[in-house]
């Protein structure tokens, strides 16, 4: 057997030029956020009904934590046994903050948003349940750098964007994928939307997209309007990244696509 040394520095490293090494082989210098809630680290929270303040650790080094805000009570968000993901019965306002705005608006960099969900048979049907808004919850969707959320009958995946004034949405097949996890992504530049379903490209648009986007007032947030299983969420700013937003989401889901049941 070889013979191996580790020496400690009594410094940091200041050479940028050094390999990063970071905590999911997804994550590079575009990665804004990466929350597993299948992980450890980033859900040090026990099972069961997640009380406010109930935080969850970002994956990405120097980006800000998420917290409950609001749920204490059965029916708000939930951990299931284990950590095998979120757990969100729809109806109520317990709201996970995800802890910055993440805002596009100035840059209007190219992003890639991805989610991982189950959604059972029967979905919230009330107000097209939101998995995820980049403005809250906000009633316009005119306003919200981009969304996910579940249409009306609380089964269909949509994203979405706006730019203050008007809002273009993507959907994939009604009541696709139910009672399987499911990778749903978006993409946005400007004038383009994109929307991905389980690691490709499912459909591409450039009518009535915005060239620009609204200033998001509030963090981005989930709140458990949706019902089902919610296991990962990321944010990519592809500028940064220098990557398409197509090899991102064939990454992560090549990653994960036998991870979460």
């Amino acid at each position: 057997m070889a013979n191996s040394t580790i020496q400690q520095v009594p410094t940091a490293f200041t050479d940028t030029s050094l390999p990063i090494l970071y905590r999911d082989p997804l994550i590079n210098a575009g990665s804004l956020y990466l929350f597993d809630f299948t992980s450890a680290y980033c859900n040090p929270n026990p099972d069961g009904n997640l009380s406010a303040g109930a935080v969850f650790n970002n994956l990405v080094d120097g980006g800000a934590a998420a917290s409950i805000l609001s749920g204490a009570t059965a029916g708000g968000f939930a951990n299931l046994t284990g950590k095998a993901g979120l757990s969100l019965s729809g109806g109520n306002n317990a709201t996970l903050d995800l802890g910055a705005q993440y805002d596009f608006s100035t840059s209007l960099h190219p992003f890639v948003a991805i989610i991982w969900i189950k959604t059972p048979t029967t979905g919230f049907t009330t107000g097209y349940p939101k998995v995820l808004s980049a403005d809250g919850y906000a009633s316009a969707e005119n306003i919200e750098q981009f969304s996910f959320d579940m249409a009306s009958d609380g089964k269909q995946p949509r994203v979405g964007c706006g730019n203050g004034t008007t809002s273009q949405a993507l959907s994939i097949p009604d009541g696709q994928g139910l009672g399987a996890v499911s990778q749903i992504a978006m993409s946005w530049s400007p004038g383009v939307l994109s929307v991905f379903y389980n690691g490709a490209l499912y459909n591409s648009t450039t009518t009535s997209v915005p060239a620009t986007l609204a200033a998001p007032t509030v963090n981005v947030q989930s709140r458990n309007a949706y019902n089902g299983r919610f296991y990962q969420t990321y944010l990519e700013d592809l500028q940064v990244s220098g990557l398409t937003a197509a090899s991102v989401v064939a990454a992560d889901y090549a990653i994960r696509s036998a991870h979460f049941v």
